[in-house]
């Protein structure tokens, strides 16, 4: 009996070594996704999104993609890189008012797969402010002016008119009606418009720059009198002004047929939107103006 019971001991026992000796099978589950985010969460027609999550799994993650719907249709993919266990992918430039719907999907190294709820943004522009437009240039021998978007955003310019020597003496068309610009019209961010003077038909200089074109007024623009030019919105509030007189400070009733600051044939803010203007040589019409001035700077600035 006692060498029955030693013999079940002994089993016993060899079991339990055994047992332990035997490796434990690692847990294989489904990837995890978290902390999903997109930036900007404004998005205009001109942003790339930028879509981001924390994915994490025992075995590793062998490959994350992005996968977008715009507006319904067919689905497109992006994959994702990694940084620790932050991955991420743009989403590229959509249209106006497209809704993009998106999803992760992640694979684990253990060839499991789990795809997150999907979430959804909606594209739309949002518009800058009209007083943030700027004259840009202005060119007696070419005969035309020019204006300028300098912000990151697209601005509504409809109604824009241009007062010459006095708040209501307005460049007018060939039929003697003020030039106002059409409404509707948007100058998009970092671009250029322009209008022809004295007859000027300048359309298809602004095509070739990729500017727009405002229309032909038969107003002059002299560079050899005194001169002032307000861009105005449509009731008549200034926006911008250019100032060519040897007055410091002159008031809009004075008398604008004068001495001049300088003689110019062009005059151009450098740089652009945001320089002073100066007088140049040669003119940059629906272009920039580049970022080297001139020793004419003009100073004088209405009162």
């Amino acid at each position: 009996m006692k060498k029955f019971l030693t013999v079940i001991m002994t089993v016993l026992a060899l079991s339990l070594v055994m047992s332990s000796c035997v490796k434990d099978k690692m847990f294989v589950g489904d990837p995890s996704i978290s902390s999903i985010v997109f930036s900007p969460t404004s998005v205009t027609p001109y942003d790339e999104v930028t879509v981001s999550a924390t994915l994490y799994d025992l075995s590793g993650i062998k490959s994350a993609i992005v996968n977008y719907k715009v507006s319904g249709g067919s689905s497109s993919a992006v994959a994702m890189t990694a940084s620790g266990d932050t991955y991420s992918a743009k989403i590229p430039v959509q249209a106006d008012k497209a809704v993009v719907a998106f999803t992760i999907t992640a694979i684990s190294n253990n060839n499991r797969t789990t795809t997150s709820v999907s979430q959804s943004y909606t594209v739309g522009i949002q518009y800058g402010e009209l007083n943030d437009i700027r004259l840009n240039e202005l060119n007696s021998s070419t005969k035309f002016i020019e204006i300028y978007n300098p912000t990151s955003k697209p601005i509504v310019i409809g109604g824009i008119k241009f007062a010459k020597n006095a708040a209501d003496a307005y460049f007018v068309d060939a039929a003697g009606a003020t030039l106002q610009v059409a409404t509707g019209t948007v100058l998009n961010p970092k671009s250029y418009a322009i209008m022809g003077c004295k007859g000027a038909d300048l359309s298809s200089t602004a095509t070739t720059a990729g500017a727009l074109y405002l229309g032909t007024s038969t107003t002059g623009l002299s560079g050899s009198k005194s001169l002032l030019v307000i861009m105005q919105d449509k009731d008549g509030n200034k926006i911008d002004s250019f100032v060519n007189s040897a007055v410091a400070t002159p008031a809009i009733t004075d008398t604008w047929d004068g001495a001049v600051e300088y003689t110019f044939t062009d005059a151009s803010r450098v740089p652009d939107g945001s320089g002073d203007f100066y007088s140049l040589t040669d003119g940059t019409p629906g272009v920039t103006n580049g970022t080297t001035p001139s020793a004419d700077k003009f100073t004088h600035k209405l009162n």
